[in-house]
């Protein structure tokens, strides 16, 4: 990946600076996914061979509901995660974000291996600049009824 000098809707993910992507084996605690986020400085990591993500809320909610962090991360992972390749503008995934009401999206390259995975602040920050994102985020939630999504 390449960091963007520009921004702005129009820019192809490829071009975005994603940053190193993590990933932690299908037999990973949720203690050691939490490590691996907290080492990585990344709110959501790839989980076992067939790419899992994992996210910052999942432990959250593990925690709150009881859920030994000596357990699988893969039991608290998302199995099937909302892809996009690098060919997808920013604006594209942004659009994909809010319809599906997620936070992150994985980044895949041409033979559909994860690159990346992008969040919706990047996304936002990528967008909007220096604009004031959590309130006009927060309308477009509003607007659109997607109460998944929480800034």
């Amino acid at each position: 990946m390449t960091t963007a000098a520009r921004s702005g809707p129009d820019v192809v993910l490829g071009d975005v600076d994603l940053g190193s992507l993590s990933w932690v084996a299908e037999d990973a605690t949720i203690a050691e996914l939490a490590r691996t986020m907290e080492v990585a400085g990344t709110s959501a990591v790839l989980v076992g061979a067939d790419g899992a993500i994992a996210t910052e809320r999942d432990i959250v909610q593990a925690v709150a509901y009881g859920r030994s962090v000596e357990e699988p991360a893969i039991k608290i992972a998302t199995p099937d995660a909302v892809c996009a390749p690098v060919t997808d503008t920013v604006a594209e995934a942004f659009v994909t974000m809010v319809a599906r009401g997620i936070r992150h999206l994985v980044v895949v390259d041409t033979e559909g291996t994860a690159v990346g995975i992008v969040s919706t602040t990047r996304i936002a920050a990528l967008v909007f600049g220096d604009a004031d994102v959590p309130s006009w985020l927060s309308a477009l939630r509003t607007a659109l009824g997607v109460e998944a999504i929480a800034w």
